[in-house]
């Protein structure tokens, strides 16, 4: 029983890692709160933060803070930066925490259960789609195709033992499409 419970919080430990060492980007939500100074003052600035659409995000006294493409460690200490650099306290801590749910791979076409998988910074195609119960009865694994962002490129999960190119990892906001 003791196994089991140091298992699931080291694999919880190294899930909310990978989840913090991952960049932000437009849409990710976050939960932040300072410390360093007064209680009361650090609650102005404890809540749920969201990055907009321009890769920013407005941090109470300081305005826009520049956030897509950061970790939230480094959006963290861009943070205490800003707060130090414009005089208004001495020794920040912005303290940064990733929501899970906002880091989703999709996993459709000829699979037994397409859906949104959490993303975790070791997802691969070949593990996404064994996750999603593997291909359907119809699904060509000869030619995954992989949306990300603007780019699609078109992957052979037979072809996995001779070239591990053909199973990259995965990205958050990938879409990953197994024809039939």
């Amino acid at each position: 029983m003791r196994l089991l419970l140091l298992l699931a919080v080291s694999l919880a430990l190294l899930t909310t890692r990978g989840y913090s060492q991952a960049a932000l980007r437009a849409g990710d939500t976050f939960d932040m709160r300072l410390t360093g100074m007064p209680q009361e003052t650090a609650a102005d600035f404890t809540g749920q933060f969201t990055v907009s659409d321009d890769g920013n995000v407005s941090v109470p006294l300081i305005g826009a803070v520049k956030a897509a493409g950061l970790s939230a460690p480094q959006l963290a200490q861009a943070i205490d930066n800003k707060l130090v650099a414009g005089k208004i306290f001495t020794h920040p801590t912005a303290i940064i925490t990733l929501q899970q749910q906002s880091r989703t791979v999709t996993i459709g076409g000829g699979v037994r259960s397409p859906q949104a998988l959490p993303w975790t910074s070791d997802l691969t195609l070949q593990t996404a789609i064994m996750r999603v119960g593997g291909a359907s009865d119809y699904g060509n694994i000869a030619k995954i195709k992989l949306t990300r962002g603007t780019s699609k490129s078109v992957f052979n999960l037979k072809k996995v033992d001779k070239d591990p190119n053909q199973n990259p990892k995965l990205l958050p906001g990938d879409v990953v499409e197994v024809p039939e």
